[in-house]
């Protein structure tokens, strides 16, 4: 009989008894979801699959994962979390990731349409720990960011949000529309770093929120904390990449009603 050999990688792929590529995988998950049937906790399946729930009006929304090119970095969840949200209808995953049943409702009424990305990890990904995302602004901003906002590493991480923002400064000015903030002097952006001569705790807050989407909640633990408070989904950052050019994406339509929010 001959020998067949079996690599571990195959071992990942394997599922009801065939042998899939990623391209595969992501499009047996995206089949999964949007029938709603759930992948078994202990599956394999999604190892090395990562995704991200994107929301717009215009089709320019669904050009990238994390919607503006000015945003470097985006934030995806991996295989844990898309193993748990299979099986449930569309706006059950969305209410799982953190939206609540009024955004939603909100977000149908003004004409949002929702896509879910699934893609292999890409080369460049990271899980989303502080020291992780250092060296995403190394990657993504250069050294010359990187060397100014290296010094307060310890800080952040031990260093509540509400004590750097005491008067919710940073978030006031992340909430302005896009082409205003932007514009504004407050807004922290790689050039802002550049400008400064010694960037404070606060600036270095402001920047990771305002240019790399860390924003309050974000604790720096790889994390997103899940409803009732556990660290149970790992959360990790990539490029921005635009969606076309994702090597082995899917996209999938995420459509519900508003009478299942009710």
């Amino acid at each position: 009989m001959e020998k067949v050999e079996i690599s571990a990688t195959d071992l990942v792929g394997i599922y009801g008894g065939k042998i899939l590529n990623k391209k595969e995988r992501c499009e047996l998950i995206a089949k999964m979801f949007r029938d709603n049937e759930a992948i078994q906790p202990d599956s394999m399946l999604t190892e090395g699959i990562v995704g991200r729930f994107v929301a717009g009006t215009r089709n320019e929304d669904f050009e990238r994962l994390a919607g503006e090119s000015v945003n470097e970095v985006a934030f995806v969840f991996g295989g844990d979390t898309i193993r748990t949200f299979c099986g449930m209808s569309a706006s059950k995953a969305l209410i799982s990731l953190g939206f609540t049943k009024e955004t939603l409702v909100s977000m149908s009424k003004s004409n949002f349409k929702h896509k879910l990305i699934l893609f292999p990890e890409p080369s460049l990904c990271r899980q989303a720990k502080w020291h992780h995302v250092m060296e995403m602004v190394l990657d993504c901003y250069g050294q010359d960011v990187h060397r100014k906002l290296l010094p307060h590493l310890t800080d952040l991480k031990l260093t509540d949000y509400k004590d750097i923002d005491p008067h919710q400064r940073l978030i006031e000015i992340a909430s302005l529309p896009h082409h205003e903030k932007m514009k504004h002097p407050e807004f922290y952006s790689p050039s802002k770093i550049r400008k400064i001569s010694n960037v404070s705790l606060y600036d270095a807050r402001g920047f990771f929120y305002h240019s790399m989407r860390c924003n309050p909640l974000f604790e720096g633990l790889g994390y997103t904390r899940s409803r009732n408070g556990d660290d149970d989904r790992a959360e990790y950052l990539v490029r921005n990449h635009k969606i076309s050019e994702l090597v082995d994406a899917v996209v999938v339509d995420v459509e519900f009603y508003e009478n299942e929010l009710v």
